[in-house]
């Protein structure tokens, strides 16, 4: 739906650990597509998992030139920490590929049915409505990276 490729790496669900393995494996990957910017969970997530694959990205990004981005995650459990909108873009326009994409997550859809969908969608208005716009995306920042000659407005 979205002409986009995965890239699996085989570990254990609930035992995925920000340990040597994990980061080796992540900065092989990143060594040989070099990203300008990695999207990763929130570090804050409720789900364990997420909250190393978020630890883990940001080692991955200690030494290259690739921003790293934080996003909100729905459903997501409650938290004691409160996520910080600091980056938003506009996704007005293919909003309708992403619900599309996410109702083919069959696993999700099968244990969730519609309610995080319209979570998400409830989210993405929300965020929208803060800048004007229909639907919006927001992601805290970890990192930024304005490549020489590249203006940041």
């Amino acid at each position: 739906i979205l002409g986009a490729s995965s890239l699996y790496l085989n570990l254990p669900l609930n035992q995925v650990l920000p340990d040597i393995r994990l980061i080796t494996q992540l900065d092989a990957i990143a060594q040989k597509i070099q990203p300008e910017a990695i999207y990763t969970h929130w570090i804050h997530d409720s789900h364990q998992d997420h909250r190393t694959v978020a630890q883990a990205a940001i080692s991955v990004a200690r030494t290259n030139q690739c921003a790293v981005y934080m996003y909100e995650l729905i459903p997501s459990g409650i938290v004691p920490y409160a996520f910080r909108a600091q980056r938003y873009i506009v996704v007005s326009q293919t909003f309708p590929s992403k619900l599309e994409s996410l109702q083919a997550h069959a696993s999700q859809t099968q244990r969730l049915g519609t309610a995080w969908l319209r979570g998400i969608s409830g989210l993405a208005m929300f965020r929208g409505y803060q800048i004007g716009a229909d639907y919006a995306e927001a992601f805290e920042v970890v990192k930024e990276v304005i490549p020489a000659g590249r203006s940041m407005l």
